[in-house]
């Protein structure tokens, strides 16, 4: 039965039997579902989905996480099942500590850590309590698109910082801020993802790094550095982290157990200076982790088992890594040019100047694949240069395939 029928209203034919959802959602909500609704998974048996970005289903650890659970069961018992400390399990913050020394050499304690419920809650929370309606903020031109929307919702006035094969350009964060500083909005924060960034897979070297966390210390704009994929690095080396690389001043580091584990578990943290987390712990706890969940992923990481899935899991990604680029050069060399990243899940792809966008979004229907747009992942949601591409979900044999597709529709979409 659908809503109304059968049933007598109060007020027959009144306002909101008339009304439509369209009709009273926010403008900030109509500007999301233009830029996200319209986005096709294909739900033929064959379609090939290059679109998400979540870890291998296949190599989860479920046996070692039912073991986790069961652990934090028996040592807790019931208080495992009731509120946690406001501050988030000590026995988590303790973990994420030693690791932050044993792997950058940073000093610091459960004090430097908040956890949140995936890094998503705390790409919404940081800008809500650092920024006012109307202050500067600056962001990477493309960036992750979730962290527009919030940026958006926050009224911050916002300006793009571009990038090149190195991160973004230490020249233009320089101009941006002296632009907005113009405009009577001095930028007060400054999201960026120097390792394995989301869309692009490109990773800053340690230069670059010192440059763009000169520049914010000389103008004090706060850092929010997104490491949701640092650990799923498949060549290269470590590079230190901003929050390293400044002492943890003026630095506010996010990260999450999602990518690297599983995104069911919703487990991410910032690590901050003391004072900076106090903040985030001095606000209302409603509709935070789960204790449960913080416990069992403390007693699996406290167990070594994040370090052994990591050591299982990375040879996986590098192979699928490989054969898309492999891939890539053999059927879309004419058409395209692309990143290599050194880890992560995403590939970029900057589209020939003759591709023809409307032509490509007919093509890939037609030929069952799905690739993502670049206009979300840009201020002004105007993109039609290129294409993120995922690899870390799908099998050595659908990337391939994918890939062929993928070259097809490239080649029906150059304009004559």
């Amino acid at each position: 039965m659908t809503i109304g029928e059968g049933v007598s209203t109060a007020i027959p034919g009144g306002l909101w039997q008339a009304t439509a959802a369209s009709e009273i959602v926010s403008g900030w909500t109509k500007e999301l579902m233009a830029a996200y609704g319209g986005r096709e998974l294909y739900d033929a048996p064959d379609s090939i989905v290059f679109g998400a970005g979540y870890p291998d289903l296949p190599s989860q650890p479920l046996a070692g996480l039912a073991a986790a659970a069961r652990a934090a069961l028996e040592k807790d018992g019931s208080l495992a099942l009731q509120y946690d400390d406001k501050r988030g399990n000590l026995l988590l913050r303790g973990w994420l500590a030693e690791r932050l020394r044993a792997q950058e050499g940073m000093a610091a304690g459960p004090e430097n850590f908040f956890l949140t419920c995936g890094s998503n809650q705390a790409i919404q929370l940081i800008p809500t309590v650092f920024l006012n309606p109307g202050d500067g903020a600056l962001v990477e031109r493309p960036t992750y698109g979730g962290a527009l929307d919030v940026m958006r919702s926050c009224g911050a006035a916002l300006a793009g910082v571009e990038m090149d094969d190195g991160g973004a350009i230490p020249a233009s964060l320089e101009q941006a801020i002296e632009r907005l500083t113009g405009t009577g909005h001095p930028p007060r924060l400054f999201y960026t993802q120097p390792t394995m960034h989301n869309p692009t897979g490109l990773t800053a070297p340690l230069e670059r790094r010192e440059a763009i966390a000169a520049i914010c210390d000389r103008h004090r704009v706060l850092i929010m550095e997104d490491d949701a994929y640092g650990e799923i690095r498949v060549e290269g080396e470590r590079l230190p982290s901003y929050f390293t690389l400044t002492g943890g001043h003026g630095v506010l580091r996010l990260s999450t157990i999602s990518k690297m584990l599983a995104t069911g578990l919703r487990v991410g943290w910032v690590t901050g200076r003391a004072d900076l987390i106090a903040v985030l712990h001095a606000l209302p706890a409603e509709g935070n982790i789960s204790p449960l969940i913080t416990r069992m992923v403390a007693e699996f990481c406290l167990s070594g088992g994040q370090d052994a899935h990591l050591q299982r899991v990375i040879p996986l990604y590098r192979e699928r890594r490989d054969r898309l680029l492999a891939a890539l050069a053999q059927q879309c060399t004419p058409y395209a040019t692309w990143t290599r990243p050194e880890g992560g899940f995403f590939l970029w792809l900057t589209l020939a100047p003759g591709i023809d966008g409307v032509r490509l979004n007919a093509a890939l229907r037609r030929e069952h694949v799905e690739a993502r747009r670049g206009g979300p992942y840009y201020l002004d949601r105007e993109d039609g240069l290129h294409l993120r591409l995922s690899y870390s979900m799908l099998a050595v044999p659908e990337i391939e395939e994918g890939v062929r597709r993928l070259g097809r529709a490239l080649a029906a979409s150059m304009r004559s």
